[in-house]
């Protein structure tokens, strides 16, 4: 009887182990796809400032009226206007 009930308390804890591992599998999985996302998502908000940087540094650059298209540059951007 007691050997019986030793196999049953192994079988559970064997089997508590391998639940726990599928669970953690899973939100590891889970992690690193919100881990990308976050990624992309942070690459995208920094691109965007850097546009509105540029916007906003070539809108208070004084342009001469020709030629038609004219650009401007710095070390980190580059920013194009057509009149």
């Amino acid at each position: 009887m007691n050997r019986q009930r030793g196999m049953s308390s192994l079988a559970l804890v064997l089997l508590l182990l391998v639940l726990g591992t599928l669970i953690l599998t899973g939100l590891n999985q889970q992690l690193q796809t919100f881990s990308t996302l976050v990624s992309g998502e942070s690459l995208s908000v920094r691109q965007q400032a850097a546009v509105q940087s540029a916007l906003e540094w070539g809108r208070v650059q004084e342009w001469a009226l020709q030629p038609e298209v004219q650009c401007k540059q710095t070390q980190r951007l580059r920013v194009c206007v057509r009149l």
